[in-house]
């Protein structure tokens, strides 16, 4: 699961910015002509199967799937997330477990929901964080590669073609799912609240771990020649 992570994204995106250079070169020794605009929207046609292909090499290479790599770590969250909130609220419910004496921060008690709203809403801050945090984290190339497929959707869009972008509808997706949670977050028990906030944030910590190591296997990115 960590192999495509570890392994086959850093390796292609080590290699983008050295592909690009060489499709440019090949465009002008055939001859191209055409205006910044132009050239950009060709090269980008041309490099995108190339891409493709060598992630799907690198896979074979290393012996890992990419669908895999984007399921199983939710799936392994909310195999935790579920129960563990199941087991805060029962102890919160039950008289002899002590909650509804125990305070913290603006909780008066855990075994009642925060009337402040602020767990609440710190969750969904938290929340909104870890969806907005694989932008936080992209590279200059990986940034630029995002910009040029919205254009390239919004190009199409205009001509009447419309492509279905699952990770857009994703993201759109989870921010809703964020604002949800401040709702329930204020329905439930302190004690369930402060475990999401705590969760929410673990998972923001990870992300950025991971995130760094990744960056420094990547390495610098070597200087940008290309004139586009």
């Amino acid at each position: 699961m960590l192999r495509y992570q570890q392994l086959v994204i850093p390796e292609v995106e080590k290699r983008k910015p050295y592909i690009w250079q060489e499709e440019l070169l090949k465009m002008r020794k055939e001859g191209f002509r055409g205006d910044k605009e132009e050239t950009r929207k060709v090269l980008s046609q041309r490099i995108q199967p190339i891409f493709k292909g060598l992630e799907k090499q690198l896979c074979k290479v290393y012996r890992c799937q990419k669908i895999p790599t984007m399921v199983v770590p939710p799936l392994s969250q909310m195999a935790v997330f579920f129960p563990m909130s199941i087991f805060f609220g029962g102890v919160a419910a039950d008289p002899f477990s002590g909650f509804d004496a125990e305070s913290f921060m603006t909780l008066t008690s855990l075994s009642r929901p925060d009337e402040t709203l602020t767990i609440p809403i710190l969750v969904g801050l938290i929340t909104m964080a870890n969806v907005e945090s694989s932008t936080w984290f992209m590279t200059a190339t990986e940034k630029q590669a995002v910009a040029q497929r919205e254009q390239r959707r919004k190009d199409a869009a205009s001509k009447g073609v419309h492509h279905i972008a699952p990770a857009n509808g994703i993201k759109q997706a989870l921010r809703v799912v964020s604002v949800l949670r401040i709702v329930f977050a204020a329905q439930v028990s302190g004690a369930i609240a402060l475990y999401w906030a705590t969760s929410s944030l673990c998972g923001l910590f990870q992300t950025w771990f991971m995130e760094s190591l990744r960056r420094r296997k990547l390495g610098p990115s070597p200087p940008n020649d290309k004139g586009i």
